[in-house]
């Protein structure tokens, strides 16, 4: 699992398979990124240009300073082909630098 530290920016590269595991070329992409539990919101619902996820350093901001490190998940749909679907999750760390706020 990828760690960042905090308040960093950083690129999420992603790849695209069909159900069976084959390449794609999507669409249309959209994710969300939520902390562990699934009910702090990092980022809304945002459309992206596959292949790459950037991520601002204030999605990668601690939430609870009293962690040492905090787990985010994105979630990622894309469409391809005739109306076919796919989804995914991506987990990553953010780790809590000592004197940043």
């Amino acid at each position: 699992m990828d760690v960042v530290n905090e308040k960093t920016s950083t690129i999420q590269p992603c790849t695209f398979t069909d159900e069976l595991g084959a390449p794609v070329t999507p669409t249309s992409a959209t994710y969300s990124i939520h902390d562990e539990s699934g009910y702090e919101i990092v980022a809304p619902l945002t459309a992206f240009t596959p292949p790459d996820i950037i991520i601002t350093a204030t999605h990668n901001r601690i939430l609870d300073s009293a962690k040492s490190a905090e787990r985010r998940v994105i979630t990622v749909h894309f469409t391809y082909g005739s109306g076919k679907e796919g989804s995914g999750e991506i987990m990553y760390i953010v780790k809590n630098l000592l004197k940043v706020s």
